[in-house]
């Protein structure tokens, strides 16, 4: 481990934006608080992952700090319109993506979060052996061997992967299922890094615990 833990009342400045995290994710992840202490890289992190996950949040700094900056305006106003690609697509990549990496911290964080949108404890499971599964729909398939091949090291895409998914998505969408294996690759290196330990969520459901 990097070092202790990062005490959350450290952190008084960044109160509100740990309530938008909870919001989202109905826990505040350890590894936040390591990325907490450079408060730069925590904003442009958020920043990235409000543009990358759209999600629906129940607070918002962003539409605080947006109103001194005129290209966050302009990225609220395009988080606002409709997003095309189901959260369901987003979160199948990105657990397959950190299985594929190796990062065991974010495969329980986006197992959780998929769990959460109706993705089945059966699926999940099955993640790796996908191809032969009856449990996945052909649009299902093409963005899980995505997800693998973008995660593997050395990155395993080709273009049969995206030949694949134009016959499901548009070009946007298939983009914005890069953009998540993107996000996602960044977390992975961090977290398997830094190894911080899981959250009391996971420990009480009888979770292992993080490898030493």
């Amino acid at each position: 481990m990097f070092s202790a833990t990062p005490e959350r009342t450290q952190f008084g400045d960044f109160e509100e934006t740990f309530k938008l995290i909870e919001s989202v994710m109905g826990f505040l992840p350890n590894s936040t608080l390591y990325m907490s202490q450079d408060p730069a890289l925590l904003m442009s992190f958020m920043m990235l992952s409000k543009a990358v996950l759209k999600q629906d949040v129940k607070i918002s700094f962003m539409d605080k700090i947006s109103n001194s900056f005129k290209f966050l305006k302009t990225m609220m106003q395009s988080d606002r319109q409709k997003d095309s690609l189901p959260m369901k697509y987003k979160w199948l990549i990105a657990y397959a993506s950190s299985h594929a990496a190796g990062c065991f911290y974010c495969q329980q964080h986006t197992s959780h979060s998929a769990k959460q949108i109706g993705i089945s404890d059966e699926q999940i499971s099955e993640i790796f052996t996908f191809q032969n599964s009856q449990l996945f729909t052909e649009k299902e398939k093409a963005v899980i061997a995505l997800g693998i091949a973008a995660g593997s090291v050395p990155n395993a895409t080709s273009k049969q992967h995206f030949v694949e998914l134009a016959n499901y998505f548009t070009e946007k969408e298939i983009l914005g299922l890069v953009a998540v294996t993107a996000l996602f690759g960044f977390l992975n290196r961090w977290n398997s890094t830094l190894n911080p330990p899981l959250e009391d969520i996971f420990t009480a459901h009888n979770s292992p615990t993080h490898a030493p």
